[in-house]
C-alpha cells in the first residue's frame, strides 16, 4: 500500500463529501444541535440536575455521546452510499491517471471520511468549551475530550461505518443498509444499555465510563473491553468490504489477505464482548459459592466477639493485619466450634489461643475453628490475616441483576459498582467487605431480616498509613508513625476512610460539629464558605430560623460519640462506592457509626440551588445553602432525577410528588440505631420487630389512610404468605401495618397498652447488649399472665388470609347529648381469623380504639357509643382492598334519653348477616368473570401486549389523558374483597366494557348500573419549584352514559344522563327495565363521549339485574 497515494486519495474524498448536502446538514446539526443542548442542560443557570455538571468528566461524556448519536445518523446515510457513489461513471476520474491500487483507493475513502468526522467533532468540541464549558458551573478538563473522542466517538464511527457499508455490499441494498444500523442506535438510546450489562450498547452508554477525581476512570477493564469490541469488529467488517472493490482486477493475495485479516479482527472483537460478558458470568458464580458456603456453615446458635484489637498496615493495594479478639458463648449450651467471618480475600497467616496454635478449616468467607466454647465461656484468640479484599463479597443480599446494574437512580450516568477500596492515595473500609474477622456475618444473604448484631470494643491501630489522613469511629490519638482509634464503647462495627482529606467545620453547638471531609472539592467549600466564621453558623442555628433546620444534637447520645472527638464526619468517597442498605440494616447505605459518606462532589445530590451562590456573604445565603444541603445529609428520601440527554429531564425536575428514592447518605438514620439487640435463634428475625415495636407510635390513628391503596400496597405482600415465607425468599415489606396488627394481639391476649409500652421504653432505656428473647419472654408471662410468646408465634405464621364483608355500617348524633351511636354488622368470608377495628377520634386528641377478632365464617353485630366520631370499619392485615369501609351518616330523630357508653361485640348467625338480601336481583361487578374490557385505541405494540389494565390507585390519582382502561380502588365501589372500578376518558364509542350474567329463569327485570361523575386532573403535577399551573374549571354537565343490552337475539340501545339521574357524585342508576329471557344477557358501555372532553371520565363499575315481575 503506498501511503502517499493514500493520503491523496483521502485527501481528495474529503473535499467531495465536504460538499455533499447531507454532510454540510451534518455540520449544521452537530453545531447547533450539540451545542444547543449542552447550553440548554448544562449551561450556566440552566442545570437543575446538578449530575449534569458535578463531575470534570460530565459535560465531557455528554458531548462525547451526543455526538455518537448525530454522526452515526449521518454516517449511516454516507456509508450505504458509498458502493454506489464508486460504481457510477465520472466519480473517480480524476484519480485514474495515478497508479492507484484498490486495497490503497479503499482504505483512503475509508480515511477521508474518518478525518472529516474528526474535525467536525473537533470544532464541536471547541465551540462546546468555548461558549458553554467555561461559563458554566461544570469544571473544564480538555483531557476528558480528547479521552472520549479517542475511546468513544472513534470506535463508535468504526464500528457503524464498517457495518453499513458490509451491510451495503451484502444486501446491494441501501435501504437495508441503512435500517438496521439506525434500528440499533435506536436501541442503544433507550434499550440495549440496560440489557446484557450493556455489552450490545455501541455506545457504551450502559458501562461504567465515568471518571473519579480521586480514584480514576472507574471501569478501566471492562471499558477497554467493551471499545475493543466494536473497534475491532468494525476494522474487521471494514477490511473484509476492501475485496469487494471492483475499479481494478483483485489479485488473490491482496483478496485473500483482506479476508483473513477481517475474519481475524471480527472473532478478536467478538471475543473481547465475550471476555466482557464472562467476567461478568465468573462474579456470578463466585458470589453463588460464597451463597453456598453461608447455607453449608451458618447457625444462628454461635458466638460472640466482646473485643477486637485490630493493627492494619496497608501494602500498595494489600492489607496486612492481625486482631486479638475475646470471644465469648452467649448461649445456654456449649459449641462445638468457634465461627468467624473474614473477607474471602483476605488469606489466614496465623491463629493461636494461650501461646498455641489452634487447628481451623476455611471455608470462603467462614473461618471455622476447632475450639469448643462453653455455655458462658470466654477465650482470647489472635489472628492474622492479609491480602487484597475480594469485593464481590460485599452485599451478597442483592440479586445478581441488582448487583451488577450499573445505573444508580440514573438513567445515562452508570457509575459502577465498589465496596471497597485500597489505594495508595485512597483507603476505604467498611464492614460490610469484613475487613475484620467478625462473629456476625454484615448481612445474611438468605434472609436480610434476619442479620443480627454483635456489641464489641474496637481498637484500631493504623500503623504507617500511606495517606495524609485517616478516620475511623473512637478517641483518636498519634503514636509514633501510627494512628490509633480507641472506641470507650461496643459498637456493632467500625471503618476505616484514608485520604488526603481537607476539613470544613459546620458546628451545631460548642460540643458537637460536622466535619466535612473533601478531597476533589475542597476549593469549592473554601469558595463557598470562605467569608462564614463559625460563630455565624451557631448564631443561625440557635436562633429563629434554626428551627426549621434539623438539630444534630442528638447525636451525642449515640454510643459512637466521643467527647475529645466531638464529631459526625461527612467524607467524600468515589462515584462508583455503593453500599446497599438493607431489612437488617438500620442506617442508611453510605451511614455507618459516626460516618456519612458522600459521592464525590455531591454527584447524586440535587446542590444546583447551593452551588450557583458563590461565596457566602450573609447570613440570607448561609441559610439558603444550608437548607439545600439538609435535606441531602439529614432526610430519608430524595426526589429521583434523570439525566438522559434524550429523554427531556436534563434541565428541569418536572416528574410526580410520589417520585421518590432512598437517600443513601441519610445521616438521620443513625436516631434508628439501638442499644439493645434481641436475639432469638428459632426467630433470627426478632430483633428488628422489638427495635420497631420500641419506636412505633401505635397511639395514631390509622384512620381512613387504608382506604388509600397507597397504604394498601403494604399489606399486599402479606395475603396469603407469612412473615417467615417473605424474608425467606428475600421479601421487602412496609411493616407498620403488620407491626400494628401484633400490637393489637398483645392488646387483645390481656397485656395492657400503656404498660406493654412502659415495658418496652425501659427495656431500651435502661439495657444494652444483646437480650434473650426466651428469657424476657418468661419475665412476661409472668408479668401479665399470659404466654407472650404464643401470640408473637401465631403472629410470625399467620398467613392473613381472611377478608370481611360489613352490611348496615351507620353513625347517629345525638346532638342533646354529643354522643355518637355507631353500629353494623361484620363477617369473615375469608380462610384465617382476623381483627376488625374502629377508631374514634384522633385529630389532635386521644385515639379510642374498638377491636374484635373474627373467625372464618363467623358474624357479628357491634353496637358502641362514644363521645367521639368515628370514620371507618378497618379491617387491617386482610385481602379486603382497601381495608376501610366508611359509615352511612343517619338521623337518630328525637331520643327519649340520651345513650348509655358502651361496647358491644356479638355473635349472630350467618343468616341474620344475610337477611333482607334479595335472591332475585344479580350483581356483576368489575372484578367478576362476567366482566372484561376492550381498547380501541390501541397500537399494534400494545395489542401485541395485552397488559391488564394498569392500577393507578385511589381517585386522587386519577390523572392524564386515559386512552384505556384503567383500574382505580375506591372504598365506595362495588365489589367483594377489592372494590374499585375502571374507567377511561371520553372518546368516539371505540372502547367498551361489557357485563355478563346467566339469568336464571325469564321476568321482567330493572337494569341498574353504578356510575360516577369524575374528573381527571392534568397528568403532569407541578413541583413547587415549578411556576404554579393555572386550575381550570371543571363542565361536570352534559355527561352521558350509552349502554347497549343484549339478550336472546336483541340489542337495546340505553343513554343514561347524569345530569337527569345522579345527584351526587357516585350512585346507581336506571338503564330500564326489560322483558329477558332465560340464559346469558350482556350490558355494554361505551366510552362515548358527546363533547369528546378528555378530563371527563366514564367508569364501568357495576350493573345488576332486579326481577321486578
Amino acid at each position: 500500500m503506498n501511503w502517499h497515494y493514500l493520503i491523496l486519495v483521502a485527501g481528495y474524498e474529503l473535499k467531495q463529501q465536504s460538499r455533499s448536502r447531507v454532510f454540510l446538514f451534518f455540520v449544521l446539526v452537530a453545531l447547533v444541535g450539540v451545542v444547543g443542548c449542552h447550553a440548554y442542560w448544562q449551561g450556566w443557570g440552566h442545570s437543575g440536575n446538578w449530575k449534569m455538571v458535578a463531575l470534570p468528566c460530565s459535560m465531557p461524556l455528554v458531548n462525547a455521546y451526543l455526538l455518537g448519536v448525530v454522526q452515526s445518523l449521518f454516517l449511516v446515510v454516507m456509508m450505504a452510499d458509498v458502493p454506489r457513489r464508486l460504481a457510477r461513471k465520472g466519480a473517480v476520474e480524476s484519480l485514474y491517471a495515478r497508479p492507484v491500487g484498490n486495497a490503497t483507493y479503499y482504505w483512503g475513502v475509508i480515511l477521508g471520511n474518518l478525518a472529516l468526522f474528526l474535525l467536525v467533532d473537533l470544532a464541536v468540541i471547541t465551540v462546546s468549551v468555548l461558549a458553554v464549558n467555561l461559563a458554566s458551573v461544570a469544571p473544564l478538563s480538555l483531557n476528558y475530550y480528547l479521552f472520549y473522542l479517542l475511546t468513544l466517538t472513534i470506535p463508535s464511527w468504526v464500528f457503524i461505518g464498517g457495518l453499513t457499508l458490509w451491510l451495503s455490499y451484502l444486501f446491494r441494498s441501501r435501504v437495508l443498509a441503512m435500517v438496521i444500523p439506525v434500528c440499533w442506535l435506536v436501541g442503544s438510546i433507550f434499550w440495549l444499555p440496560y440489557q446484557v450489562h450493556g455489552t450490545l450498547d455501541y455506545m457504551a452508554s450502559g458501562i461504567p465510563n465515568l471518571f473519579s477525581g480521586i480514584t480514576g476512570h472507574v471501569n478501566p477493564c471492562g471499558y477497554l473491553l467493551h471499545r475493543l469490541t466494536y473497534l475491532l469488529a468494525g476494522a474487521g467488517l471494514l477490511s473484509l468490504c476492501a475485496g469487494k472493490m471492483r475499479r481494478l482486477s483483485n489479485g488473490a493475495v491482496g483478496l485473500r489477505l483482506n479476508r483473513c485479516l477481517g475474519v481475524f479482527l471480527v472473532m478478536a472483537g467478538l471475543l473481547c464482548g465475550v471476555a466482557l460478558e464472562y467476567s461478568y458470568y465468573r462474579d456470578r458464580q463466585v458470589r453463588a459459592v460464597y451463597r453456598d458456603s453461608f447455607r453449608r456453615n451458618w447457625q444462628e446458635r454461635t458466638c460472640r466477639v466482646r473485643s477486637n484489637a485490630i493493627t492494619l498496615r496497608q501494602e500498595g493495594k494489600e492489607l496486612r493485619a492481625k486482631s486479638e479478639l475475646t470471644v465469648y458463648n452467649p448461649g445456654r449450651e456449649s459449641l462445638e466450634r468457634i465461627v468467624l467471618f473474614l473477607n474471602p480475600g483476605l488469606r489466614v497467616t496465623g491463629l493461636q489461643s494461650g501461646g498455641k496454635d489452634l487447628s481451623y478449616r476455611r471455608d470462603q468467607q467462614f473461618i471455622l475453628i476447632d475450639r469448643p466454647l462453653g455455655a458462658g465461656d470466654s477465650t482470647r484468640i489472635l489472628l492474622a490475616y492479609g491480602g487484597k479484599i475480594d469485593e464481590r463479597f460485599c452485599d451478597l443480599h442483592l440479586r445478581d441483576t441488582a448487583y451488577e446494574n450499573p445505573f444508580y437512580n440514573d438513567r445515562f450516568f452508570a457509575t459502577g459498582r465498589r465496596g471497597a477500596f485500597a489505594e495508595r492515595d485512597f483507603l476505604l473500609l467498611t464492614p460490610a467487605s469484613a475487613w475484620y474477622p467478625v462473629a456476625i456475618p454484615p448481612v445474611n444473604p438468605l434472609m436480610p431480616m434476619a442479620t443480627g448484631r454483635d456489641f464489641t470494643r474496637f481498637r484500631l491501630v493504623v500503623d504507617r498509613p500511606l495517606q495524609k489522613v485517616v478516620v475511623s469511629q473512637g478517641q483518636v490519638f498519634e503514636r509514633g508513625d501510627s494512628v490509633v482509634f480507641v472506641c470507650h464503647h461496643a459498637l456493632n462495627g467500625i471503618s476505616l476512610s484514608g485520604a488526603n482529606y481537607k476539613y470544613y467545620k459546620l458546628p451545631e453547638d460548642e460540643t458537637f460539629s460536622l466535619q466535612f471531609g473533601s478531597v476533589t472539592w475542597d476549593k469549592r467549600f473554601v469558595k463557598c464558605f470562605s467569608k462564614v466564621k463559625q460563630a455565624d453558623i451557631i448564631s443561625l442555628r440557635t436562633g429563629e430560623r434554626g428551627s426549621n433546620l434539623n438539630s444534630i444534637r442528638n447525636y451525642r447520645s449515640g454510643d459512637w460519640y466521643e467527647p475529645e472527638n466531638p464529631y459526625l464526619y461527612l467524607l467524600e468517597v468515589p462515584v462508583s462506592f455503593r453500599s446497599d442498605s438493607h431489612a437488617g440494616k438500620p442506617e442508611a447505605g453510605l451511614v455507618e457509626p459516626g460516618m456519612v459518606f458522600w459521592r464525590e462532589r455531591g454527584f447524586d445530590m440535587r446542590l444546583a440551588g447551593a452551588m450557583s451562590i458563590g461565596a457566602i456573604e450573609n447570613e440570607e445565603q448561609l441559610f439558603k445553602v444550608l437548607t439545600v444541603l439538609q435535606p441531602e445529609f439529614f432526610y430519608s428520601m430524595r426526589r429521583k432525577q434523570n439525566s438522559h440527554p434524550l429523554l427531556g429531564l436534563g434541565k428541569r425536575d418536572v416528574t410526580f410528588s410520589w417520585n421518590f428514592e432512598k437517600n443513601d447518605n441519610d445521616a438521620s438514620s443513625l436516631d434508628d440505631v439501638q442499644r439493645v439487640w434481641v436475639h432469638s435463634s428459632e426467630y433470627p428475625f426478632i430483633g428488628r420487630i422489638f427495635n420497631a415495636l420500641a419506636t412505633t407510635d401505635f397511639s395514631v390513628a390509622r384512620g381512613a389512610a387504608n382506604a388509600m391503596i397507597g397504604n394498601q400496597e403494604e399489606n399486599i405482600p402479606f395475603i396469603g404468605y407469612s412473615l417467615k415465607d417473605i424474608w425467606t425468599n428475600n421479601g421487602e415489606v412496609m411493616l407498620w401495618n403488620k407491626l400494628n396488627d401484633l400490637w393489637t394481639r398483645l392488646v387483645l391476649s390481656g397485656i395492657p397498652g400503656q404498660e406493654l409500652k412502659q415495658s418496652l421504653d425501659s427495656l431500651y432505656r435502661y439495657r444494652k447488649g444483646e437480650v434473650d428473647y426466651d428469657s424476657l419472654m418468661q419475665v412476661w408471662d409472668m408479668r401479665w399472665g399470659t404466654n407472650v410468646a404464643d401470640v408473637i408465634a401465631d403472629w410470625i405464621t399467620t398467613r392473613h388470609e381472611q377478608y370481611f364483608r360489613v352490611k348496615d355500617a351507620a353513625i347517629y348524633f345525638d346532638r342533646g347529648s354529643r354522643r355518637y351511636k355507631i353500629e353494623g354488622k361484620v363477617m369473615n368470608v375469608g380462610n384465617s381469623s382476623g381483627i376488625v377495628s374502629i377508631e374514634c377520634g384522633g385529630f389532635l386528641g386521644q385515639v379510642q380504639r374498638f377491636v374484635c377478632r373474627i373467625e372464618p365464617g363467623e358474624a357479628k353485630t357491634f353496637t358502641l357509643v362514644t363521645e367521639q366520631s368515628a370514620s371507618c370499619i378497618n379491617t387491617g392485615l386482610s385481602a379486603n382492598i382497601p381495608a376501610a369501609f366508611f359509615f352511612e351518616h343517619r338521623d337518630p330523630g328525637t331520643l327519649e334519653k340520651p345513650w348509655e357508653l358502651m361496647d358491644e361485640w356479638r355473635s349472630i348467625p350467618v343468616s341474620e348477616f344475610m337477611k333482607n338480601e334479595n335472591p332475585n336481583e344479580f350483581i356483576v361487578d368489575d372484578q367478576d368473570a362476567g366482566f372484561e374490557v376492550k381498547n380501541g385505541n390501541l397500537s399494534w405494540f400494545q395489542k401485541g401486549r395485552k397488559e391488564p389494565p394498569r392500577v393507578v390507585g385511589t381517585r386522587l390519582q386519577m390523572q392524564g389523558d386515559a386512552k384505556v382502561w384503567q383500574r382505580v380502588i375506591d372504598a365506595s365501589a362495588c365489589g367483594d374483597a377489592i372494590r374499585g372500578y375502571h374507567y377511561i376518558c371520553g372518546g368516539s364509542g371505540k372502547s367498551t366494557a361489557t357485563w355478563r350474567a346467566n339469568i336464571p329463569e325469564p321476568g321482567r327485570y330493572r337494569v341498574m348500573g353504578k356510575v360516577y361523575r369524575i374528573h381527571l386532573r392534568p397528568q403532569k403535577i407541578v413541583m413547587a419549584t415549578d411556576l404554579p399551573m393555572p386550575e381550570t374549571p371543571f363542565d361536570d354537565s352534559g355527561i352521558i352514559y350509552y349502554y347497549t343490552l343484549s339478550f336472546g337475539e336483541r340489542e337495546e340501545k340505553a343513554e343514561v344522563s347524569l345530569d337527569a339521574e345522579l345527584s351526587g357524585s357516585s350512585g346507581w342508576v336506571l338503564i330500564g327495565e326489560y322483558d329477558l329471557p332465560a340464559g346469558e344477557v350482556s350490558v355494554t358501555l361505551s366510552d362515548k363521549e358527546v363533547r369528546r372532553r378528555k378530563e371527563v371520565a366514564i367508569a364501568a363499575d357495576a350493573v345488576k339485574w332486579i326481577k321486578v315481575e
